[in-house]
């Protein structure tokens, strides 16, 4: 049976595998750089691997609309790769 954790888990994965790390442009995003954005994402991995629970709030901001990932999705041509990801997450943490 697959858990709420390794739901968000593997769309954490999914989002990391469309990121390139030499060609994503994250000019307009709060971050400076790719591997910045990289390791906040491997961050809340390991996060909802020692059950911390305030990375739900993170990641509900980091779907959220508008949000730097959204812009950087934008930015590099996967915005509809974002909408996927984005409902994704709220069918994971709203439904399961």
């Amino acid at each position: 049976m697959v858990t709420l954790k390794d739901s968000l888990i593997y769309l954490i994965k999914d989002v990391i595998n469309e990121i390139d790390v030499e060609s994503t442009d994250v000019t307009w995003s709060k971050y400076d750089c790719t591997e910045e954005l990289l390791n906040e994402l491997r961050t809340y991995i390991d996060k909802i691997l020692t059950n911390d629970d305030s990375v739900l709030q993170e990641l509900k901001l980091c779907f959220a609309p508008t949000s730097s990932l959204q812009e950087i999705s934008i930015e590099n041509g996967w915005e509809d790769k974002f909408l996927e990801f984005a409902k994704k997450f709220e069918t994971i943490v709203f439904v399961d």
